[in-house]
């Protein structure tokens, strides 16, 4: 069965490019990479970025972006959403340059934003350079480590998660009555951790 390897990348919609633009680089050490008016993107390993901010109103995630090891493994991955009966459709050629991989497919998550399964993504030579961070961050298989999405109904993102895209469950939490929350890992993750 084709698993997913890791999460690649974040797209989040704001209207603050600047703000976030500090933010990545003093606070988070991240690297900008690319800069317009509309959009933001911030590196921090030999990929072109991991994190996207793109101009608009929602202040809030836009999209998950799913590495695959390589494009018989994304085909099937696809195959298995659809057998599942998610709508899964290929990305167009605008986008997938705009996310530098060689093919991308999405679709809809239950909790109202967008998933991006990928192959083949661009890795770049020159070093990654922080302003703030001594070393470097340690990403390598473990891609940009982790989001946390908020759900209105924690179990039908729990079964789509767990079940259609296939990520395994670490461990759950219940701060208080009102709140739970459910870790789960890509294939990459740890094998003595899982």
């Amino acid at each position: 069965m084709a698993e997913i390897t890791c999460l690649s990348h974040i797209v989040i919609r704001s209207m603050k490019l600047d703000e976030w633009a500090d933010y990545g680089v003093n606070i988070l050490g991240m690297e900008v990479a690319e800069r317009s008016a509309e959009r933001l993107c911030l590196r921090m390993d030999d990929r072109a970025y991991r994190l996207i901010i793109e101009q608009g109103p929602e202040e809030d995630l836009a999209s998950a972006g799913w590495e695959l090891d390589n494009q018989a493994e994304l085909e099937a991955f696809v195959t298995h959403l659809r057998a599942q009966g998610i709508n899964v459709g290929e990305a167009g050629e605008d986008l997938r340059r705009s996310r530098k991989v060689e093919r991308l497919y999405l679709c809809d998550d239950p909790n109202g934003f967008v998933h991006e399964f990928g192959a083949g993504y661009k890795r770049l030579c020159q070093p990654f350079r922080s302003k703030v961070l001594v070393s470097a961050f340690r990403t390598g298989e473990l891609g940009l480590g982790h989001f946390v999405p908020l759900s209105q109904d924690v179990e039908t993102s729990e079964h789509f998660y767990e079940n259609v895209l296939k990520l395994g469950v670490s461990g759950y939490m219940r701060p208080n009555d009102d709140l739970r929350a459910v870790s789960t890992h890509s294939g990459s993750y740890p094998h003595e951790l899982k």
